[in-house]
């Protein structure tokens, strides 16, 4: 996300940053194997064959910043450091950190790794979402399935 918004912002300085909060998520992973074996009489056929699957699941709730004055702080904080020296433009090396925006691509060397790591906790956390005030209204669930009404 850092890096995706720094190559934005090299690209058009004027931007709107995207920052999202990750507040839940799941990984899962399924694994199957099925063995099967055929035994055919009176010609004598044996037959063996094995059969494997994985599958992955990721499920993630993320929830977009969209404080003025947050989203503000954020635009100053990536303007101020779209021209540093240690975040290079084009495709990185292998094993470097990178991002893009459209046809803007940057990275950063392992070696400058410190760097991105305070930047990128600066962005955190300027970015926290705004606390709940007491009594503002959370989450609303709603019930279902309704049986439509029949006239």
């Amino acid at each position: 996300m850092v890096l995706d918004n720094i190559a934005m912002f090299r690209q058009a300085p004027g931007s709107l940053p995207w920052h999202m909060t990750i507040t839940q998520g799941s990984s899962a992973v399924t694994d199957a194997v099925t063995p099967n074996f055929t035994y055919t009489w009176p010609t004598i056929a044996h037959t063996f064959g094995i059969t494997g699957s994985r599958n992955w699941q990721d499920n993630w709730t993320v929830v977009p910043l969209s404080d003025h004055g947050k989203l503000r702080a954020l635009q100053k904080i990536y303007r101020e450091n779209s021209s540093a020296s240690w975040i290079h433009d084009g495709m990185g090396a292998l094993g470097s950190f990178s991002g893009h925006f459209r046809s803007s691509y940057v990275w950063v060397s392992p070696n400058d790794a410190q760097k991105l790591a305070d930047l990128t906790f600066k962005v955190l956390e300027e970015g926290k979402p705004p606390k709940k005030e007491a009594g503002a209204p959370g989450t609303i669930t709603l019930p279902g399935p309704i049986t439509p009404l029949r006239p």
